[in-house]
């Protein structure tokens, strides 16, 4: 049986009033005078006064018992997050042989949104140092999973690296290494050529690179066909995913082993360990740092062997004899070398006038080749350059200086350990960066003053900013209190005290400050629960950190504006949007989702306490979920998007706050969703995660009546606007909060949009069709269980006139 609400008095001032001017005549029936002038209503209005103030606040007891009971049992409100982004930072030119290979990037860093239509300065601070390399990925080799050719170039260098969409970096079945080229100091001086700068070597130490993997909100590499959905599986309850499936080496071996380059094993490869693996044997976007040794040697790629120039779709520049002899029978090749004999090495006039006769033969230059000393000969001492004149087939897309093709610190990976049916396999990526450091909006303070105390209970101070960050993993403030006598000038010791929620656990001598990060307001003790503080002390924020709130969620490309100067560093920028942001929450939502969490307690038993959970994933900023029961995710080729049934499985769908148009969870957040729903899930659910499916609607078509005096393309114009914002899945539905899961679409929802509309007098001939389905009701078209509506503008067509 529902429990009844309780009955509070909710009488206003003028109810009062009226209740006592009615009671009036049965008690004094000779006080006649009702009017606001007689004395005695004033008094009357004195009391009324009195009373709703007193009403008010009794009134309240009820809220607050209820706040303090949540409290009691743990509930609390949740705190805002920061956003989070990668920065990478693009390094000065530093072409000079005396420039720095390595610039420092301080821990944090301040980076603004370039942004000038802000409310308010935005910025970014970087987690951690970054050692800045002068250097760029200049080739990356995976395996192709074929015989011929064995590897597969993703990379194409130009100006600057760009890389094939979706390469998976290496097969765990196949024992072919993954080659990573690294390219020191990309830029040289103009007329210079990499022999001026043989000084430089690659520094021993941590090389980080961050794993950039392929995303479902990425553009998909064929732009016919659908943006995927993110799927994520959480590992089964007693197993446990391991690394270390990759050993990473760079090459050591100089010029006199490029014979046994490709060879596994032996003593031409160091062993560079990773000390950070965030990536999960590259399963996943994260950070590689690679401890580098020290002896590690630079190659050039003419020395590659054979297979890898056919992986790279060109022809190895001959570097010996036969290969100069093989070369000959390509188109233009014994052309371009006519005048050239004398650079090859051929010292005798007579030998160089006969092999560059007008009309020599291949067969004749072979022969002539063929009768000299082949230690003479060195093919190499022609640049890269002219053998690509020669013929094109030749060039590949390998970074080059003008002349000769820029040799390259050579990393492979190969598989050591063999995988596990639950160990996660290798994600398709995007690329990989250098120079990339976390960073999240929020910003860090030091050494503020907050005022001095002044011997008296439960008093109150407040930072200048807020709110204050709350660290996810303690849930307390990221904030450190420190009081100090400021009389004793510089030699002032400064005392810590210990920042708390409330005082309930507190004894009359704890050094405890409770702090409200939203408002940024301290309180001290009150003598009972918490020590007061001697009087006139300095009370001082030493390090605390605030920012946080959805406004942080910028799209990619925008958090461009260092705050200061880095010197050496040229500009920054966020390869990927911010996510994860999210504003504090408010007492009411907490008020209203309060019993939910009550009645799910410690375990998860229904759909909607999966879902409940979903959105209170501690750090991450999910706008709405949806639990499907006995299903999972379908495979995409059977059936993209859809979910098929399996016994004993949940799969969860979550909607991210996002600024993209088809928002989808990236692999940190279901991560993160994984590990918060984990101690909360039955040990016998299987249980997996998924972004939304997006149902396109390929037709929507109506005739509209305009009342007279409007202007027809403005009307038809805000007739576009709120269509594409009603099928929003962030701000749409029928409340403007976002496309409910489970919601169809309804012919009458869209008119209601439609007559909203200022000017709008009828709407006729409404039509709506999704793709690849059929509306059994003409006016309802439903959607797929996890499945949201998606409009774009190309499709509606609106035709008005006045009526």
């Amino acid at each position: 049986m529902t429990l009844p609400d309780p009955h509070l008095d909710t009488r206003s001032f003028a109810e009062l009033m009226d209740e006592a001017r009615a009671r009036i005549p049965g008690y004094t029936p000779e006080w006649t005078n009702f009017n606001a002038s007689d004395p005695g209503m004033t008094l009357v209005q004195l009391h009324a006064w009195l009373t709703e103030t007193i009403l008010h606040e009794l009134d309240r007891v009820p809220a607050l018992n209820y706040l303090k009971f949540l409290r009691l049992l743990g509930v609390h409100l949740r705190p805002a997050y920061p956003a989070r982004t990668e920065l990478s930072f693009v390094l000065a030119k530093l072409d000079k042989t005396t420039d720095p290979l390595s610039v420092p990037v301080p821990l944090g860093t301040q980076v603004a949104v370039d942004a000038p239509d802000l409310p308010a300065e935005l910025v970014f601070e970087t987690m951690r140092s970054l050692p800045a390399l002068n250097a760029r990925i200049g080739a990356l080799l995976v395996p192709s999973g074929q015989l011929d050719p064995s590897h597969t170039l993703v990379t194409r260098y130009a100006d600057d690296v760009s890389w094939l969409p979706g390469f998976t970096a290496f097969i765990p079945q196949d024992d072919a290494p993954l080659y990573l080229g690294l390219l020191l100091r990309p830029r040289l001086q103009s007329g210079k050529t990499q022999e001026n700068y043989a000084q430089d070597r690659l520094p021993p130490g941590p090389l980080d690179f961050y794993v950039n993997a392929a995303e479902a909100n990425d553009p998909p590499a064929d732009p016919a066909l659908p943006p995927g959905r993110a799927e994520h599986s959480c590992p089964q309850p007693g197993t446990r995913p391991e690394n270390g499936h990759l050993r990473w080496q760079v090459y050591a071996g100089g010029s006199a082993g490029a014979a046994d380059f490709a060879k596994p094993g032996g003593s031409l490869w160091l062993d560079a360990p990773a000390s950070l693996d965030e990536t999960g044997d590259l399963a996943r976007s994260g950070h590689l740092v690679l401890e580098i040794p020290s002896g590690a040697t630079a190659l050039d790629p003419r020395l590659l062997p054979e297979e890898l120039w056919a992986a790279m779709d060109g022809l190895r520049p001959p570097s010996d004899v036969p290969g100069l002899l093989d070369a000959l029978d390509l188109p233009g090749v014994l052309e371009a070398l006519a005048g050239s004999w004398e650079q090859l090495g051929v010292e005798d006039p007579q030998d160089t006038l006969a092999l560059g006769a007008c009309g020599a033969s291949v067969a004749d230059t072979r022969a002539a080749l063929e009768s000299l000393p082949s230690q003479r000969i060195d093919p190499t001492r022609i640049s890269y350059r002219q053998w690509v004149q020669a013929n094109p087939d030749f060039q590949v897309a390998l970074p080059t200086d003008g002349e000769n093709l820029r040799a390259l610190y050579w990393f492979r990976a190969v598989v050591n350990r063999p995988y596990t049916p639950v160990d996660p396999l290798p994600a398709p990526l995007a690329g990989l960066l250098l120079n990339t450091v976390p960073a999240h909006a929020a910003v860090t303070r030091l050494d503020d003053l907050l005022g001095r105390t002044n011997g008296r209970p439960a008093q109150q101070l407040s930072l200048p900013r807020s709110p204050v960050l709350v660290d996810p993993a303690s849930g307390l403030p990221d904030i450190d209190i420190e009081l100090a006598d400021d009389t004793q000038g510089s030699t002032a010791e400064r005392t810590a005290w210990q920042v708390v929620d409330d005082f309930s656990a507190s004894t009359a001598q704890d050094r405890h400050v409770a702090l409200d990060p939203q408002s940024g307001t301290l309180s001290f003790g009150d003598g009972l629960h918490g020590l007061v503080p001697p009087p006139n002390r300095q009370v001082i924020a030493s390090r605390w950190r605030t920012g946080g709130g959805r406004r942080g969620n910028v799209p990619p490309g925008t958090v461009s504006k260092i705050k200061g100067r880095i010197n050496n560093v040229e500009s920054v920028f966020n390869p990927r949007a911010a996510q994860g942001g999210s504003d504090a929450q408010s007492l009411d939502e907490l008020v209203a989702v309060a019993p939910q969490l009550l009645r799910i307690g410690g375990l998860a038993h229904t759909p909607a306490d999966f879902a409940e959970l979903a959105l209170r994933t501690p750090g991450q900023n999910f706008h709405s979920a949806y639990t499907l029961a006995r299903k999972v995710p379908a495979n995409p080729a059977d059936d993209p998007g859809g979910f098929v049934e399996k016994d004993g499985a949940v799969t969860v769908v979550v909607l991210p706050e996002s600024p993209l148009p088809r928002p989808q969870p990236d692999t940190e957040q279901l991560r993160a969703l994984c590990a918060w729903l984990e101690p909360h899930r039955l040990v016998t659910t299987e249980l997996h995660l998924a972004g939304p499916s997006y149902t396109t609607i390929t037709r929507l078509s109506a005739r509209v009546g305009v009342r007279p005096g409007y202007d027809l393309s403005a009307v038809a114009e805000a007739l576009y606007a709120a269509l594409l914002e009603f099928f929003h899945p962030l701000r749409g539905g029928p409340d403007g909060g976002g496309w409910p899961f489970g919601y169809d679409i309804l012919h009458g929802d869209v008119y209601d949009v439609m007559l909203a509309v200022p000017g709008v007098h009828r709407v006729r001939e409404l039509a709506i069709e999704l793709e690849g389905t059929t509306a059994p009701v003409p006016d309802i078209l439903p959607l797929a269980d996890g499945h949201l509506p998606w409009l774009e503008r190309s499709v509606i067509a609106v035709v008005s006139g006045y009526e």
